[in-house]
């Protein structure tokens, strides 16, 4: 079973949304599987459609991101949009 999640984090240059897959239904980073962030809440909208019929139609190996993959996506998110890393999302 997976999660699939959009959450809305304020920052100090505007809005922004992360879309995610977890594995199960705990929300602990551990359990992450997929990010995605857009600076639009259509994009974010889109994305999440998108992303949840894939988690529905596919294999996990077609959408899911290696670790090293994710935490590289994650950290360049929380650096561009200069989101502090314990700060939870709005």
């Amino acid at each position: 079973m997976y999660l699939v999640s959009t959450v809305l984090y304020t920052t100090r240059i505007g809005d922004v949304w992360e879309t995610s897959v977890y594995e199960g239904l705990d929300i602990a980073d551990d359990k992450q599987r997929y990010s995605m962030w857009m600076p639009l809440l259509e994009g974010a909208q889109a994305a999440h459609q998108d992303l949840l019929r894939r988690v529905q139609n596919e294999l996990p190996r077609e959408w899911a991101m290696p670790p090293e993959l994710l935490a590289k996506v994650r950290s360049s998110a929380f650096q561009h949009f200069q989101i502090e890393e314990d700060v939870p999302p709005s």
